[in-house]
């Protein structure tokens, strides 16, 4: 569980997390909806932070 000390929007989180993957290839679901990195995070959101992967 992360929380952030203020209001913030997805790419805040995002910048917090420092995940070794590159931003472009993640999708982000809040509450069960895929959002963009600007979206604004409130107090009891559950946010999913999922690789994209393909194949071929």
């Amino acid at each position: 569980i992360v929380e952030l000390k203020a209001a913030g929007t997805v790419q805040d989180l995002l910048t917090l997390l420092t995940l070794p993957v590159s931003q472009s290839w993640i999708a982000v679901v809040i509450d069960g909806k895929i959002r963009d990195k600007r979206t604004l995070l409130k107090e009891g959101d559950e946010v999913l932070v999922m690789p994209l992967g393909g194949g071929g």
